[in-house]
């Protein structure tokens, strides 16, 4: 009959001169510790309002050792109580610190194996394997989370306390009766318990395999030998596992293993010392574990983090032992910048995955404790961008993943907040991450990287990584190559400023922004944004002949349309002459913001609207009618009078007007003919109504709102939820270039020519194939009835009439 070991105390011997030590101990330890009965640890909590108070796991209590060797430092012990040796005036700390062997917090335990490519995929494949076995052997009358607490317990325990695993692993080879398998587990239970309250974690191991019921020894035997193999790769295909299966949200959810390994190599890149580094959000320890495993196993690495949820911190205790880190993990609130127990501390290095747009917190915390300005009570993003840099000591630097919306948000506390971050110089670089990289969120995110701030900076280097990566079912991931392609962009950024030079980007997937380009009504922090609006693929001159040969084409594929041919030639002869530069304007040239020429005002509500359905009544524009600047509509959708009548003062449309689509498929605009004059626009459109009509060309606007990269500003600005959508302010935010209005007019006829061209062609091809469909629907009619099956027999004989 096996024994189950029940001496959970962790020892005096593990005692921290430093009064640091984190571990959990319950009352009767407590009183061990201090040589007292436990009734006197029972009556210190009940008379003394400052006594440390516990937290639970279950139906069990347990207290943080730190805070208990802080209370006994103010606590004399009686001359009655005294032992031999000790003089009078001593504290319990003091007792506790002589009776104890002090230690030092060992960062690295057993370094583990390097892990490499193959051996990753082992791993990963032997998770696989060991699942089916145990799902297989081991009945459970719980969730199938408890088949991963097994085996996250069993690699968590040998990497912690081989001495416990091996002990296990003999018990496990021994014979036994019907109830030993399940001795064995709580065994397991109890180790993997004591060693997550010697690291400060509260335990809870034994409660998760609670629904596991192992019928002897043998059902565990195989799956205990096979955890010898355990090692990082294989925890983390397991945490992945217990993710999908748990359903976790996007506030639990864990980062993704390659967006991980991006912001550890961000963060280390140009660095080559250890040092204190923190994440704020732990989740399941990823982004920690991804730092560990960048750091050879001398290197010194002080690793903190913190966390609101248990069970989470739990297994990021675990995935750090596994790569053996010693982490300081501490439980704190859901916003650790209002916590008491964890107080704002300085480190080195910060990276972190916070939940995005949540406003829960912010609030507690009074307006001058926030060092770039009091953030919006309904949003906490910028509360934690502060927290991050003030937990960062001189010279610290961090990585955080931020939703692109925090960039480029309309309120007027975050844009303050964002101007004071680049005057400070805290932003040094922004990147825009490709869509469906977290399994749990469809909202876009970037990766800022802050610094401790200390002088102002030259320039803020913006990288556009959207379109890589690679897809499969649905789920997106960065390849190693990505990776590089990021790192490669930005070394190139740091090396530039390290020489003194005036960095120009990356082609194709970088660009570097002056920082005094940056001021401006939102003080965007948006990489889609400014890359479009500032960089080039091509010179002017390669445009002008890229256009010039795209129009000589369309020419020859068109020439027997000799109308439309002829209204080509403004455009042919614009292009003939210099090119523009948008940095240095020519006289008369103007750079203005679309709200200062237009009145957009955003279409009604649906609830207002409705649904255009109806026979009779004022017909209605909606997204899909925009096709090549034109509204495209028989005006067949239509509302009632009456709820026409109360919409007319508002969301009435006159020729001359442009719409824009704004939710959904955003960018697409149209010009307002007089064929619509007195329609409704939609709810999902913006109307722009010109305020300087005679200055503004209608056709002009239109053709510029359409051009490539005005469309990529328009679905930056929209790529801030998982439903793309622009609001009537950040609109009006967009740059305009205008030239003089007879160039303007020049242009604006042009392009709608060319418009019109493109339209007709269409059109042509519409009646075409549908003249084939109706043509050859009646071709088949015809030879069914010249070949009729009656005409044939069973045998195929010629019947009577019919030619042999």
């Amino acid at each position: 009959m096996m024994d189950i070991e029940t001496n959970v105390l962790p020892g005096v011997a593990m005692i921290d001169e430093a009064g640091s030590d984190d571990r959990l101990v319950t009352r009767s330890e407590i009183a061990e510790l201090a040589g007292v009965s436990r009734e006197n640890v029972t009556n210190w909590a009940r008379r003394h309002s400052d006594f440390p108070k516990p937290v639970r796991s279950g139906d069990a209590e347990y207290f943080r050792l730190a805070e208990v060797m802080s209370w006994w430092e103010r606590r004399t012990i009686p001359d009655r109580s005294l032992r031999e040796g000790e003089s009078a005036g001593i504290t319990y700390a003091d007792r506790v610190r002589r009776t104890g062997t002090a230690k030092g917090q060992s960062t690295r335990e057993n370094p583990p194996a390097t892990q490499t490519p193959n051996r990753d995929e082992h791993e990963r494949l032997l998770v696989d394997g060991l699942l089916s076995t145990v799902e297989g052997r081991i009945p459970g009358t719980g969730n199938s989370a408890g088949y991963l607490h097994l085996l996250t317990s069993l690699a968590f325990l040998r990497a912690s306390a081989p001495e416990d695993w091996e002990h296990l692993r003999r018990l496990s080879r021994q014979s036994g009766g019907p109830n030993e398998g399940r001795t064995l587990l709580v065994q397991l239970g109890v180790m993997a318990d004591r060693r997550l309250r010697e690291r400060g974690l509260l335990p809870g191991v034994r409660f998760g395999l609670g629904g596991l019921q192992p019928s002897s020894p043998d059902d565990l035997s195989p799956v205990i030998q096979a955890s010898a193999q355990l090692g990082p790769a294989a925890f983390r295909a397991l945490m992945d596992r217990y993710a999908a299966r748990a359903r976790l949200g996007p506030e639990t959810s864990f980062t993704p293993n390659c967006v991980a390994r991006l912001m550890a190599n961000l963060l280390l890149a140009g660095r080559t010392s250890g040092g204190r580094v923190l994440d704020p959000y732990a989740r399941g320890g990823e982004l920690l574990a991804a730092m560990a495993d960048r750091y050879q196993a001398d290197a010194h690495l002080e690793v903190y983090g913190q966390s609101a949820d248990q069970d989470s911190l739990r297994l990021a205790g675990m995935n750090l032992a596994v790569r053996g880190l010693q982490a300081r993990l501490q439980h704190c609130t859901p916003a650790s910048w209002v916590t008491v127990a964890w107080p704002r501390q300085k480190v080195d290095l910060i990276l972190t995955n916070p939940p995005f747009n949540t406003g829960l917190l912010s609030k507690q915390r009074r307006g001058e404790d926030w060092p770039f300005g009091p953030p919006p009570e309904g949003n906490d993003n910028f509360a934690w961008i502060q927290h991050i840099l003030a937990s960062l000591d001189s010279g610290g630097r961090a990585v955080v993943v931020m939703p692109n919306t925090a960039g480029t948000s309309a309120n007027a506390r975050e844009r303050a907040i964002r101007k004071v971050l680049i005057d400070k110089g805290a932003v040094e670089c922004v990147i825009a991450l490709p869509r469906q990289l977290f399994p749990t969120t469809a909202i876009p995110v970037s990766v800022w990287l802050l610094t401790a701030p200390a002088e102002p900076r030259d320039q803020v280097l913006f990288i556009n990584a959207q379109k890589l990566g690679t897809a499969s079912k649905g789920q997106r991931t960065l390849s190693s190559i990505d990776q590089d392609t990021i790192l490669a962009a930005y070394r190139s950024f740091l090396n530039d400023r390290e020489q003194g030079r005036h960095h120009l980007g990356t082609e194709q997937i970088s660009l570097a922004v002056d920082t005094n380009r940056l001021h401006g009504p939102t003080y965007s922090l948006n990489p889609l944004e400014h890359r479009m609006a500032s960089a080039r693929t091509r010179s002017p001159g390669a445009t002008m002949t890229h256009a010039r040969d795209a129009l000589r084409d369309l020419s020859r594929q068109q020439a027997q349309a000799s109308a439309a041919e002829a209204d080509t030639r403004p455009l042919l002869d614009l292009l003939s002459e210099t090119g523009l530069d948008e940095d240095r304007l020519p006289d008369g040239w103007r750079r203005v913001h679309l709200r200062d020429i237009c009145d957009i005002h955003a279409g009604p509500s649906h609830s207002r609207l409705g649904t255009p359905k109806v026979q009779a009544g004022t017909s209605v524009v909606l997204p899909k009618h925009l096709r090549h600047g034109r509204i495209d509509a028989t005006g067949e959708e239509r509302i009632p009078p009456q709820a026409a009548d109360r919409l007319q003062k508002d969301f009435r449309l006159q020729a001359g007007d442009i719409v824009s689509v704004r939710s959904g498929s955003t960018g697409p605009s149209a010009l307002v003919s007089h064929e619509q004059n007195g329609w409704l626009f939609s709810t999902n459109l913006l109307r722009l109504r010109r305020t300087q009509p005679d200055d503004v060309d209608p056709r002009y606007l239109l053709s510029y709102l359409n051009l490539p990269r005005v469309q990529e500003w328009i679905r930056g600005r929209s790529a801030a939820t998982a439903i793309a959508s622009i609001s009537v302010e950040d609109f009006g935010l967009l740059e305009v270039i205008l030239p003089p209005l007879p160039r303007q007019e020049r242009v604006g006829a042009a392009l709608s020519a060319l418009d019109e061209q493109i339209l007709a062609a269409q059109r042509v091809v519409s009646a075409t194939a549908l003249a084939r469909t109706l043509l050859s629907e009646q071709l088949m009619d015809i030879a069914a009835e010249l070949s009729p099956l009656s005409t044939v027999t069973t045998a195929g004989q010629p019947q009577k009439g019919q030619p042999a």
